[in-house]
Order: C-alpha cells, then structure tokens, then sequence
C-alpha cells in the first residue's frame, strides 16, 4: 500500500464530500478540475481536509457576474501526508507541509524554504480551509533548487476583491521533476511546460491507465494578472492544460510554466446498478463515474423466465451502453424472454485499488474470435492474487450467434477463457471485445463509500444459496461466473432470490441438454446498488400524450406517482398514466369537464417519482415504507377499498397514482384514514359524472413521515401540511416548507390524506424551489371552488434525471444516429427559394439530400433522452421523411431568409478564400462542443468548377481531441450509419500566397474514417440549430 492516495470524485458548485480512510491532522490535499464541463473561470476549494470527510465544491469568481452555478466536473485529487515522501526505493523525491497564514493585501508573498535540496523542484499548493468566503486559490513564483531551496506563494483573490483574506490552512507537496515509482510501482509523473490562455497538449511519457489524475499549478507570475490552471481530456497518455484569468479580463494571458503531477487512481469506483429488460434491446445510461474505457459485467439476477439465457451487451462506452436478454434456441427457435432484473457493474481497465490504496485487481478489455471449441485465450495478468475470481463478459455484438465468456485455470497470475456458443451451432464466432475483471476474494471497500463482496461456491444445475457476509445492501447488485471446466457442456450462471443476506445460484445448460451437470465453482460479485432505488424527474405535458423514457425503473413491477408542479394553467387538472413499465410510461394532463367540453391545457410541469414494488428502506436498511399496486374498479362513488400495508409506521403519508387508462372519464385517486397499518383509496370521478369506473390499476406509496437517505445518498422527505381552497401569498400553514434544504428544482409529489370536505378534488402545487412550496385542493370547475381545510401529503425529492440535459460524450452514432443511410428518391420542391440562390444552382430542389435533417434530428432526439427510430430503410414518404426535411429547411436558415444556405453558397464559390473564412467556422464548432452542444457542421468538399453544391454534405459534430497540433472532430456522418470512428481532422495553417485573407490563418482538412482519408474538406460551416422535441408520433 502506498502513502499517497490518489482519485476522482464528482463535484458542482454546492459542497459535496469525499470520504478518505481515516483522519489525519497533517495531512495535505490537491486539487484540480480534471474535466472541462463547465467553461466559467473556477477552482476548487475544500474544508476538514484533515478528518475521515473532507468537503470541496467548484467555486467560480464573480466578476462579470453573480451567477456562480457550475456544472458537474471530476476532481481529481492526491492526498499524503506532511513530512518527505518517498518512492519505492526508499530515495526522497519530495516533501509536503502545511502552512497557516492570511493574506494582507495583494502584494504579500510568504516564503516556504524546504527541508531539502531538489534539482528541479515542482510546486503545488492547496488552500484546505474555508475560513474566508471570497473566492481565492494559492498562486506560487520563485520555486528555487539547489541550497536553500524554497517557494514563494500568496491567497490570491480574484482583481474585483481587495486582496485581503483571512487566515487559512495551505497545504503544499513539492516534488522533483521526473517519472517515479512509488509502492508497489505506481507511477508518478512530475514536469513543467509553457502554457497560455490557449489550449495545448501536455504529453506524460508514461501510460497512466485509465482516467487518471491531473494537478496543475502555475509556477511563475509573469503576467499580474490572477489566474487559474484548468485540465480537460485528461487521459492515460496526456491532457490539454490552459491558463483561465477572471471573466471580466479579456482572457490572454502571458506564457506562465506551469508545474504539473499525473498519476493513476488509486482508489478504484465499481458501480453497481440494475435494469430490467427482456429479448427487445434497451438502452442503458450510466451514472456517477464514468471510466472512458469502461469494463461491464452483467447478470441476470431474477428468475421469471426460465428458458436458458444470459445478458448481451453491445455499444458500451463511457455514457452508457445497451443490453438484451439473449436466450439459446437449441429446442426451438422461440427466444422471447419474460422481463429479468439486471444486474451490472462497470469500472475502468487497469489495476483496481481499495479505498486505502491496497490492490485488490484489475480489469482490461482485448479482441478476439473464436475459431472453434477447443480453443482457449489466455490472459496474462499484471499483478499476482492470492486468491483471484475472475469474470469475462461479451460486450459487442458482432456475432449474432448467442454467445457467452466461459473460464478456466484461475491461477495466481492468468486464466483461460472461450467465447462459448451452444452446442447446437459449430463453435466458431466472429471477433468480439471482450471485458474482463479478476478480484482478490473478500470484502473490499472501493472509492465513494462502495462495497464489493468477491467470493467463490460449489454449484450444478440445482439450486446452490450463497451467503453475503459484507454490507451489500438491501437490494444488491450480483454477478457470476462459473470459474472452471470441469463439465463440457456449455453453461451459463442464473440466480434467483438476490437479497442483503445472501442469493440462489445454479448452472444452466442449453434446452436441448438433459439439464444435468458436473459441479463447477462459481465465482461472484455482490455490490450495494450505486443509484437510488427511486427515479425521479420532471416531465413537460400538455392534453395530449407524451411518451417519456425519463423515470424508468429498474424494476420488473415499478409504482409511478405524478403531479402536476405548476400553475400555468388555472383549470382543475390531474395527471393520467398508461403503459407504466421499467422503460419508461406516457401520461397527459386531464381536465374535467363541468363547465365545458374543452380539454386543452397549457404546458405544465410533471413531477414523476418511481419506484419499485415492495418494502422502501434507507442506506441504514431500516423499513420506512412500501410500495404496492391495487388493481380494482370503481362501483360507485361510496365505496372505499382498504390497502393493508406489510409494515407499521409512526407518522405515514401515503400516495396513489392510476397507472392505467382503462376507464376515459376524467377521474384521480382519494385517500382517507391513513393510520399505522392500512388506509383507503377509491378512484373518484369528478361530479357531473356518475361515479362509476373501469377496473384500474393503482399504484401506491407509503412512506414514513420525515427526511430520509436511501442508497445512493439520495434525501428525500415527507411530510404533511394543512390547505383549502386557495393559495397562501403570506406564506403561512398553506406552503410546505421542507425540513431539507434540497438542490435547485426539486421534484415535489402531493395527495389529499384526509376526506374532510366530500365534494371530489385535486391539489395543485406552485413555486416549487429548495426551501420549499405553495399548495391548494382544487375543486372542479361547475362547483363555487370553496373547499374545507385538508390535510396534504406531500413527498420532495432532488431532480435524479434533467428533462434534455445529457452529457455530450454520451454520443456515440451507432447508438444515436439513424440506422439508415442519406439516400432519398425525390426530394419537394424548397419553398421561397430566393431567386439569387434558385438561379445560380441548377436542380437544387432535387438533389440537395437530407444529410443536415437527418444530422439535427440526431441532435433532437439525443438532447431530449429520446431513443432514436429504428429501421434500416430510408423512408421515403411518412412522418420521419417529413421531419427531417422540415429539420433539413431549418438548417438551410429558411425561416431568416436562407442565410445559411447562402453562407453554404458563399463558400462553394471559388474566389471566396473558403479556407481563410473556415478558420473562425471551425473556432466556433470547437467553442459550442467546449458548452456540451452536438453541433451540425456544413462540410466543403469541392467548390464550383469541380463538383455541384450538393456534392458537398452535412454531419453532427459531437466530440473532439487535440493532438500532434491538430484537432480530431468526431462526427456522425449519415452517408455511414452505425460508424463511430469518422473524424474530420483540422490544422489550421498560415496563409499561402494563393489564398490570403485578414488574419493570416487557414485550415488544412481531411475527413476521415478510421485510418483511411475519405475526403479532402476544403471549408466548414457552423450551421446549428437549438435542439427541439420531436414529435411523439415518431
């Protein structure tokens, strides 16, 4: 184990923690922003940097501004204690300290002279306290080798602030430049380089593994002006490092040395999480870290159906991947599967450390096929394991023969495995990519409080119950492997029964097998769920259905509750659901009808909370509350149905959503008697109607009255409050006021506990926002309004999903893109078509494409969570033919006089020095994918003389790297479905004699895919559009 401790963690703008191993008063901390999510002038600060949690945010300046909201960035940290530090030799190559001091004015230096002599010293420093809330950072200059070496640094406020700061703790770590190795030969990679405002690529030497992490701090102050280091693309080879002044500067800044320290995580992050799917493909996005090389094992861990089957993934990248369950047709060609809870884990390649540093693993991802049955991989290790489990998955889909990982010789320091298809194909199988995981047996506390299990049973066909000695939580996460080959025919693991205490396991054989087998040992993993076991949002809805994947739960039996969170529109009005399901459900906003036949409703916000059915308990494990479904009709208006509750509660607030659409009259749920074990719901009509309802199924929550924290540190709380008929504006008994104070926008569910006034009701909620809320009942529309004080239920939680705030490196075309191709019949005719574009292109209207349509519906569908259509073929008439050609209009700029399209035009001409002109186009791209925003990229092939306009094309840029001087811009190409590796590469140059223009600079471009050029790009063109709904018809 070493004693530097290194990782990533999470953070934004509101204080957030990070659990260390133990407390140590001397201990110093570093940090950087290791990502580059949000692009406002920021650092990091922390406090207790010295106890078992320590806490850091992102703390913008203000500047230019008193917006100090910060998306979610990796911090990358490194944590040692004061005194020398050594590498694996025992020689000293650095030391770390603390300092206490405060900062008088801006003028002030303090000096640190060093125990020490170094060569070539690299200085960082960390303000670890938060004494003084004025944002501030340590700035360093005069860092000296040789005798008497020393550096100077000072608490550095931004320009806007006077200078002046309090006392605080500045830890600090000075290291010699150089590559070293620390225990058990961890690299650590140490250097300066000459940055400016501009971003440039720092180069480590060495392969840092996966994601590894990045402090920098500049060494100089030749520039006065303050500033920051920022990070971004930080990979196992390099990083793109910069300069950041406050926003209010003009941004250049002089050329600085900054000091810079990389090394691999040494505190590893397995995730655990559940989905539930059947043999129809679904999608699957991660949270919290996601490694860009990210290794996934999967299980089923349910037994609904039982037909032999196994999980396949495919197109699993850092956002997310998709997954299916995968049945084998040795007995008949039927491959449907019942829904099955899946159980995943996912971590990055390289070695896997504990939370202290120990190594407990490691976990990579090679190529193969297989070439028949006999033949055997073997894997070589880079580490020696007392006691390894080891576990491939399959995670492509490049064979659709069903398929699996199979195992043998789990020694110390390699194994052996096959892709094993079933006995009724021939063996063989196309190239896969294989992920592979090998744990050292026992219970291992990993990054961010995680929990992993690792252990090994003796199991055959029948049904084997394992133990769980470890905190793996309520509703954990398992996955197995079997480990040896001790009968031949093909196998995989299913479980049944997955709980705190333990699990059933069994092998299982092809169908078409006597289902009898050999007792093999079977390794497995057990993890604590990562994710909430809720999934909350909000959704926009109007009268009309709305199709949302955005609360899926992963639960074959989810519960659904909604409200309506706005007050846009003053009619009564509730929430109808249907087809709730682990997808995903539809709903729209039903108004009565007492006074009129209109329906129509403005939009509102939903506010959604899912989740399973069963027993709710927080990370304690402690009961507080259940969920069921009640399905029944409606006789009359008097009868009430009783729901028993499996537990008994102190102070319970219960909630009951129709999660069905049977029965079209405009109707909702009403409780009453709630007590300790039981209470009553009917589906109420509304009065003018009779009373009377279709049989419905009703989902239900009970909780417990309070603030709770479930798995995943998720608050949420319930609670009741008192209101009638009308909102309070004086903020009394009216308004829920939360005892949490929550992020910004929480999702708030309400319901009527009580049935004190007969006449029929909805409540309706307002101002929604971190504190708290307005609440009213609302009669409907033919009744006078005034209605007696109820008692109100109400159930706040933060927002786990963000309508169509995705993460931009989620994309990936083969997922996101259209399966077709850019190949259209006959295109309508382009309406308004000015006469001076009409007449300087010939047959324009028919053979322009819908490269552009079809690249800014790609964007539609992504940034609103929307899965993409399937289908192979190119329509041709229909609703998607039609919304890509009205997106296709909309990046030509129709609606503003075809400004784009004569820009397009502009370029396409050969005497408009096309690629001078593209130099700023290309800035632009670059600065909107730096915000997170797929941009749609106009692309000048060739220009007139050579080609025809529509010989040119249009892609959605949505990623890029910076390499060797030049820039890779990752596109979707819709000429390439299903290609993730067509880059444009961009350099740009100095001008030539025989194309000049202002600013000296052109652009120098090739598309291409994979490592063969596929065009030359003599121009680019910013042509994006905001991102829009599309409609749910499609």
């Amino acid at each position: 184990m070493v004693e530097q401790l290194s990782g990533r963690v999470a953070a934004s703008h509101e204080w957030g923690e990070l659990e260390l191993p133990s407390a140590a008063p001397d201990r110093v901390v570093l940090a950087s922003i290791d990502t580059y999510a949000g692009h406002n002038t920021a650092d990091v600060r922390m406090r207790n940097a010295e106890s078992e949690t320590m806490e850091l945010f992102v703390e913008e300046e203000r500047s230019a501004d008193d917006e100090i909201r910060h998306n979610v960035e990796e911090i990358g940290f490194f944590a040692t204690e004061a005194g020398p530090i050594t590498d694996q030799s025992g020689t000293t190559i650095g030391e770390a300290g603390v300092v206490t001091t405060d900062q008088t004015d801006e003028g002030e230096w303090h000096t640190v002279s060093l125990e020490r002599e170094f060569t070539s010293p690299v200085a960082f420093a960390q303000v670890m306290s938060y004494n003084g809330s004025d944002p501030c950072h340590v700035r360093l200059r005069s860092v000296s080798g040789g005798y008497g070496s020393e550096f100077e640094f000072q608490i550095e406020e931004w320009n806007y602030l006077d200078g002046q700061h309090t006392t605080e703790r500045i830890g600090y770590v000075v290291l010699e430049w150089g590559t070293h190795q620390l225990d058990g030969g961890v690299p650590l990679v140490v250097g300066t380089r000459s940055e400016t405002d501009a971003w440039s690529d720092a180069l480590f030497g060495e392969d840092l593994g996966t994601d590894p992490v990045l402090i920098t701090r500049c060494q100089t102050r030749n520039g006065a002006h303050e500033v920051v280091t920022r990070n971004r693309r930080v990979s196992g080879s390099g990083a793109a490092v910069r300069l950041q002044e406050e926003e209010a500067r003009g941004g250049a800044h002089v050329s600085e040395t900054v000091g810079y320290l990389a090394m691999p995580q040494l505190r590893s992050a397995m995730p655990a999480e559940h989905v539930a799917t059947t043999h129809e493909r679904a999608g699957v996005r991660f949270s919290g870290s996601r490694p860009s090389d990210p290794v996934v094992l999967a299980s089923i861990d349910t037994y609904n159906g039982t037909d032999t089957a196994d999980v396949r993934l495919r197109n699993v990248h850092r956002g997310g991947m998709e997954l299916f369950i995968e049945e084998e047709a040795s007995k008949d060609d039927e491959m449907n599967h019942n829904e099955e809870a899946i159980g995943y884990l996912r971590t990055g390649t390289g070695p896997l450390y504990d939370d202290a540093g120990a190594r407990i693993g490691e976990a990579g991802v090679l190529r193969t096929d297989q070439p028949g049955r006999g033949e055997w991989h073997a894997v070589d290790l880079e580490g020696s394991y007392a006691n390894p489990v080891a576990f491939v998955q399959v995670m492509s889909h490049n064979g659709s023969n069903p398929c699996h990982g199979r195992i043998r010789n789990v020694s110390a320091d390699r194994f052996e495995f096959q892709i094993e298809e079933w006995d009724y194909l021939d063996g063989r199988h196309d190239e896969e990519e294989i992920g592979y995981v090998v744990l050292e047996e026992g219970v291992h506390d990993l990054a961010g409080g995680e929990t992993v299990e690792v252990g090994t049973t003796r199991g055959d066909d029948g049904w084997t119950n394992v133990g769980f000695s470890g905190p793996v939580g309520h509703s954990p996460v398992l996955v197995s492997r079997s480990q040896t080959y001790n009968g031949t025919n093909e196998i995989v693991t299913r479980h049944r029964n997955v709980s705190a205490s333990g699990a059933e396991i069994r092998v299982q054989e092809e169908q078409g097998r006597d289902d009898e087998h050999k007792t093999e040992t079977i390794g497995y993993v057990a993890a604590p769920r990562s994710t909430p076991p809720v999934t909350t949002g909000l959704v926009e809805a109007t009268e009309e259905w709305v199709d949302s994947s955005l609360a899926g739960v992963p639960s074959t039996d989810p519960v659904a509750l909604a409200s309506v969170e706005t007050f846009n529109g003053g009619n009564p009005v509730g929430v109808r659901m249907r087809n709730v399901g682990s997808s995903g459900f539809e709903l729209f906003l039903e108004e009565e009808q007492s006074a009129d036949d209109d329906m129509a409703h403005t939009i509102e916000d939903v506010a959604i909370f899912a989740t399973a059915s069963g027993r709710i308990h927080d990370d304690a494990d402690t009961l507080i509350g259940e969920a069921g479904v009640l399905a029944t009709d409606q006789p009359d208006r008097e009868t009430w149905h009783t729901v028993s509750l499996d537990g008994s509660y102190a102070n319970p607030v219960a909630f009951a959503q129709l999660m069905t659409y049977n029965g079209e009259n405009p109707s909702h749920t009403r409780i009453r008697n709630v007590d300790s074990g039981s209470f009553d719901v009917k589906i109420e009509e509304w009065n003018y109607l009779d009373g009377s309802h279709d049989r419905e199924e009703i989902g239900y929550v009970v909780l417990e009255e309070g603030v709770h924290e479930l798995e995943g540190e998720l608050p949420i709380e319930a609670g009741t409050t008192v209101a009638d008929h009308e909102f309070d504006d004086d903020e009394d008994n009216n308004d829920y006021s939360y005892a949490e104070t929550f992020e910004c926008n929480p999702v708030l569910v309400s319901h009527c506990q009580t049935y004190n006034g007969w006449h029929e009701i909805v409540t309706r909620n307002r101002n929604v926002n971190r504190r708290g809320a307005d609440v009213r009942v609302q009669e409907e529309e033919n009744r006078d309004g005034a209605h007696n004080d109820e008692t109100i239920g109400y159930l706040v939680a933060p927002q786990l999903v963000l309508g169509n705030r995705r993460p931009i490196d989620e994309f990936r075309p083969s997922c996101h893109g259209f399966e077709f191709g850019n190949s259209f019949n006959e295109m309508p005719n382009i309406p308004d078509l000015p006469a001076n574009i009409d007449n300087q292109i010939e047959n324009i209207d028919r053979e322009y494409g819908l490269c552009g349509g079809m690249a800014l519906a790609a964007k539609d569908f992504f940034m609103h969570d929307r899965a993409i259509p399937e289908g192979v073929r190119t329509p041709q008439s229909g609703r998607l033919f039609n919304y890509l050609w009205e997106r296709q209009l909309d990046t030509f700029d129709h609606a503003s006089g075809w400004n784009d399209l004569a820009k397009f035009l502009k370029f396409y001409l050969p005497s408009t020095f096309t690629r001078a002109k593209s130099v700023s186009e290309f800035r632009r791209v670059k600065d909107a994918l730096d915000t997170g925003r797929p941009v749609v990229v106009g692309l000048v092939y060739v220009r007139a003389g050579d080609g025809q306009l529509w010989d040119n094309h249009q892609v959605l840029a949505y990623d890029y790297t910076e390499s060797g001087g030049k820039t890779y811009i990752n596109i979707y190409d819709p000429n390439h479905p299903g290609a993730n590796d067509v880059v444009i590469r961009v350099d740009v140059e100095d001008q030539n004699w025989y194309d000049p223009a202002p600013g000296g600079a052109k652009i120098s471009a090739e598309q291409r895919r994979g490592n063969t050029k596929q065009h030359n790009v003599i121009g680019m063109i910013y042509m994006d559009k905001p991102a829009q709904n599309p409609p749910q018809s499609l």
